[in-house]
């Protein structure tokens, strides 16, 4: 693999197990950098508001160590689950509003990329809560990655081609531009 030049990776994670095509993804952004200068990787959870904690953690009153705690070990566990990476790997939770938290994390940390996975909420639930992607990409001062999980991906393109007219991506004007090396 390439080096990609992203030396610092915020990942914000929701604690979903990764999929494999996922995985490999997280792997070609990191690439292969020189043994001199690898790559550090902070993986995020943020506990927002009680919609955003995933229904089968613990709650202990209004305590949110044993929440943290148990979200702490399922980011340990997704550590481990992404595999050998040249990088070195630390991961956090963290308590707030989730894109705040990880826009500010990226000035603290100094990185240089933060990466996000997007497992296709639904409707209805991205406009009661809002989308962490949509809201991130634009407070953050660095550059926004949304990866897809490949089975969301297939189902939203066949999806999209069952649904739209076939006329409506023919281009109004179109051209070939050749450029000179």
């Amino acid at each position: 693999m390439m080096p990609t030049g992203y030396r610092r990776i915020l990942i914000g994670s929701d604690l979903t197990p990764l999929p494999e095509d996922i995985i490999e993804e997280i792997r070609r952004v990191v690439g292969q950098p020189p043994a001199a200068n690898p790559v550090d990787i902070h993986l995020a959870f943020v506990l927002e508001a009680f919609q955003s904690i995933p229904v089968d953690l613990p709650m202990a009153g209004l305590s949110l160590l044993p929440v943290a705690e148990e979200s702490l070990k399922r980011l340990n566990q997704i550590a481990r689950d992404l595999g050998p990476l040249p990088a070195q790997l630390s991961t956090a939770v963290y308590h707030g509003k989730a894109d705040k938290i990880l826009a500010a994390l990226a000035v603290s940390l100094n990185v240089d990329l933060i990466l996000l996975i997007s497992h296709g909420r639904p409707l209805l639930n991205r406009l009661i809560t809002g989308s962490l992607p949509g809201s991130l990409v634009h407070i953050s001062p660095v550059p926004v990655l949304v990866i897809k999980d490949k089975n969301r991906k297939d189902d939203l393109a066949r999806t999209l081609l069952t649904h739209l007219p076939g006329d409506i991506l023919k281009p109004l004007a179109q051209s070939t531009v050749t450029t000179g090396s």
